[in-house]
């Protein structure tokens, strides 16, 4: 049985691709990704992907057909609008500052930007207070040999960043004040 982040992510593209907003043969970039993102698209058909990040390791775990890049995603090393969609999932709270990395993603990207992140709620900030929910992923630090998985790919546990739909929207108007943004959140 696949895990929900991997079913929601698939879920998802699969309403992009069905009202026309995606095609399989757009070209992708996936910022901070790996085999979890190589196992979505290439399920989905997607022809042109390249999987970016921090960690080498991930080049190493085979993301045939896929291309791989070191990136990061704070400061990629690509033209503007050098790709059709840019892609992230359950990456942007590893970062220094996730909102740099979300506008990265816009600079580059042509048509779209997907960005799956933990929302920030009242429920969310209750699982925190109560114990449930962690403020710092250790988890992933713990997963890498307590030597990478934190922020910037450190052994340094990253602090999860949640967003609100608001926060989102101002980055973007911020960032590029002319432009109109077509913004959808997916539940």
């Amino acid at each position: 049985m696949a895990d929900p982040r991997s079913s929601f992510y698939r879920r998802v593209l699969e309403s992009l691709l069905d009202e026309g907003l995606l095609r399989r043969d757009m070209s992708v970039l996936v910022a901070a990704g790996g085999s979890a993102d190589r196992d979505v698209f290439r399920s989905l058909g997607f022809e042109r992907v390249t999987i970016s990040n921090l960690d080498e390791r991930e080049a190493e775990a085979g993301l045939e057909p896929y291309d791989w890049r070191y990136e990061d995603a704070e400061s990629l090393r690509l033209d503007d609008e050098s790709v059709d969609v840019a892609v992230v999932s359950a990456g942007l709270h590893h970062c220094r500052s996730p909102h740099r990395a979300l506008l990265e993603l816009y600079r580059v990207s042509r048509v779209a930007v997907l960005a799956l992140e933990s929302r920030d709620s009242a429920l969310m900030r209750l699982g925190v207070r109560i114990g449930v929910v962690d403020d710092y992923e250790l988890a992933a630090v713990a997963a890498h040999g307590l030597e990478a998985g934190g922020v910037a790919n450190t052994s340094t546990p990253n602090f999860v960043y949640r967003w609100t739909e608001r926060e989102v929207e101002k980055t973007l108007a911020s960032y590029a004040p002319h432009a109109h943004h077509r913004i959808r959140y997916f539940r």
